[in-house]
């Protein structure tokens, strides 16, 4: 599992900002280390999921903190809090 705190500017999306990180990164990859593309057969390093949240609530050094130090039982909390949060906005799936 991959976090990244990231700031973008206002006429990049969310969307897009993923698609170049991942492009971007899955070529810089293949590149390094050419044995990948065996593994990758079809040349998708990433899955096609994302999850992304807003922090501007939350100081940018707690989130550093949670980043470097973070533990996979409060992920896993936060995940089940995410998904409570879709079910209560009644989206249709959360993945």
């Amino acid at each position: 599992m991959l976090h990244l705190f990231v700031s973008l500017p206002f006429d990049l999306s969310v969307s897009m900002a993923f698609k170049l990180f991942k492009g971007r990164s899955a070529h810089e990859l293949f590149a390094a280390f050419p044995s990948f593309r065996s593994i990758f057969r079809k040349g998708h390093f990433w899955s096609p999921g994302k999850f992304c949240r807003s922090v501007s609530n939350v100081k940018a050094e707690a989130i550093r903190h949670y980043i470097e130090n973070h533990k996979f039982k409060e992920l896993r909390q936060s995940i089940r809090e995410a998904k409570v949060e879709a079910e209560q906005m009644r989206l249709v799936s959360f993945c």
